[in-house]
């Protein structure tokens, strides 16, 4: 008789997690620094972001030293979102007084990053770098 599958956890080789875990800090260290030497106006953490995704993009940094870790913070993104709760009220006063700034960003922003991806995939699919699977069927 088959039983079901049931998720189970998986093991994680702790060597491999930490060492995710400190090419991921390495590459936020890098963008602190980039940033502060260079006095930019961008968060350190999103440069090194993007230094990490070039990393392995290229090829120079292979997925499997950061897979782990990476699946891992993944599993548990929503505990990240508790500080940014926490902030909303404690500022509560303060966005009350600001609402109609606060929610025309929030909406504009939306509208340009949706049209600015609609712009992108209609100029990737007339340069035929990306392939419109809508018709098939």
């Amino acid at each position: 008789m088959n039983q079901p599958k049931v998720n189970q956890p998986q093991s994680i080789d702790s060597s491999r997690l930490l060492g995710g875990f400190g090419v991921i800090f390495l590459f936020l260290l890098l963008g602190q620094g980039v940033s502060r030497f260079f006095r930019l106006p961008v968060s350190g953490s999103v440069i090194g972001m993007v230094l990490l995704a070039l990393a392995l993009g290229s090829g120079i940094l292979p997925l499997t030293l950061v897979e782990d870790a990476s699946k891992l913070l993944l599993q548990h993104l929503s505990l990240f979102f508790v500080p940014a709760g926490v902030g909303l009220l404690a500022y509560g006063a303060l966005l009350k007084g600001n609402w109609i700034p606060i929610a025309l960003a929030i909406v504009g922003g939306t509208m340009v990053t949706l049209l600015g991806t609609a712009g992108i995939h209609l100029l990737l699919l007339r340069n035929g770098r990306l392939t419109d699977h809508t018709e098939e069927g």
